[in-house]
Formats: structure tokens, C-alpha cells, sequence
């Protein structure tokens, strides 16, 4: 005589497959979204990249100023390298709705940023949104702070700094995770972080307060280090 489970058996083994999915899936998700975000950093840096190599070829010189002073130069800024070289969906001056909330966007050590506003990061600032969901932030910076805090060298006494989100409106909205910085320089524009060392770069993801992390993120061949995506 040919025997089926009994109902205890079968209830073992449904609890059994749900302990081992409750303990998988978490995991198979974030290890989905980590390479989802690592994908979008690579596309969001390469659409900077690219457009303001296209801004160059239009007459912006490696070297010149953000124009910050006014609303008008900013915009005319604006009008002369941003329009024609990326496509945005809206571009806000000085104005909130085109970034996050102040106070939600936080480093590694959930520290605020020095400069965070109601408009974005930084004083007299450009926000953007583009076709692909990725949020930019611009914002002229002194020598000094584009080497202390973005660890990029500069021959010049200002200079521009371009925050991106890659992932836009979704969390974690952190400096090192899904938002990274770039700077103009004399050599051109660079990934905060560029002239330290790698040991230098990956003490300041594992430990500190991650504004490096993009040249670590492409030093490691476009991933994110596993102890900075748990921190």
C-alpha cells in the first residue's frame, strides 16, 4: 500500500522552506539592488562626464568660473553648458525641486552636509533632474575646500564642485552609497578623492565619511565595497 505525508510532515517541511526563504531573500535583494546602484553610478558619471566635455568644446575652458555671483551669470552659465549638452527634465536656480529635502542627506558617519540648504548642497547652487532620474548639484568652491574635503588639487583659487545622485529620489540619499562628488581642476574634472592614495581613499569609505568614494567605487571596477554598502 502506496503512503502519502501526513500533515505534520508536510507542515515541517512549509516551515523549513520558510526559514531558508526568510533567510535568502533579504540577501538576494540587496546583493539586486547594490548592483542595480552600481549600474546607475557608472551611467550617471559617464552623462556628466560627457556633457561637460561637450560644454569644453563649446568654449568652457578648463579653468573658468562658475559664475555664482548672480542669478543672471548663473543662468546664463546654465543656458551656455547645461541646456545644450545634457538632457534635463527641470533645472531649478537657486530654487528647491530639483534635490532633496535639507537635512536628509547624510555622509557615512550620518553627519549633514557643511553646506546643505533648503535648494541643495553649497551657496548660490544649480540643481538638475535628467531624463534618466539622476539628480546633479553644482556649486563653486574655494582651493582650500576642494583639497581638504574633496581631495582634488586645483591651480586655481575657485573652483566647481558637481554632487550627482545616481539612484535620484530614493534612499539612502549618503555621500559614498548612491551620492558622489567630481571636481573641475586644471587636469580636468575628477572624482573627489583623486589625488590620495588608494589606502587613503578606502580608509575614508570604511571608516569615514565617504566623500572619496567614487574614485573608490571606480578603482574597484565600478563597485560598491560590501562594509560601505552595510555602514
Amino acid at each position: 500500500m502506496k503512503k502519502g505525508f501526513t500533515l505534520a510532515e508536510v507542515l515541517i517541511t512549509l516551515g523549513i522552506i520558510g526559514i531558508v526563504s526568510a533567510m535568502t531573500i533579504p540577501t538576494l535583494s540587496a546583493k539586486i539592488q547594490k548592483r542595480k546602484l552600481e549600474s546607475q553610478i557608472k551611467v550617471a558619471y559617464a552623462e556628466i562626464q560627457q556633457a561637460m566635455k561637450m560644454a569644453e568644446n563649446d568654449g568652457m575652458a578648463l579653468n573658468s568660473k562658475f559664475k555664482d555671483s548672480s542669478d543672471t551669470e548663473m543662468q546664463e552659465w546654465v543656458n551656455s553648458y547645461i541646456v545644450p549638452n545634457i538632457k534635463t527634465e527641470n533645472i531649478c536656480l537657486n530654487k528647491v525641486g530639483c534635490w532633496h529635502k535639507k537635512g536628509t542627506v547624510k555622509d557615512l558617519q550620518g553627519n549633514p552636509n557643511p553646506w546643505d540648504n533648503d535648494n541643495g548642497l553649497g551657496s548660490n547652487i544649480i540643481t538638475f533632474k535628467t531624463a534618466k532620474g539622476v539628480y546633479y548639484n553644482l556649486d563653486g568652491i574655494s582651493q582650500m575646500r576642494m583639497q581638504t574635503l574633496f581631495g582634488v588639487s586645483s591651480a586655481d583659487s575657485e573652483g566647481l564642485v558637481i554632487y550627482f545622485d545616481a539612484n535620484g529620489d530614493r534612499k539612502p540619499n549618503k555621500i559614498g552609497i548612491d551620492i558622489y562628488a567630481m571636481c573641475m581642476s586644471e587636469k580636468g574634472w575628477l572624482p573627489a578623492g583623486y589625488n590620495k592614495t588608494p589606502q587613503e581613499i578606502k580608509q575614508n569609505c570604511e571608516r569615514g565619511n565617504g566623500y572619496w568614494c567614487l574614485k573608490h567605487v571606480i578603482n574597484s571596477g565600478w563597485t560598491i565595497n560590501d562594509k560601505v554598502w552595510k555602514r
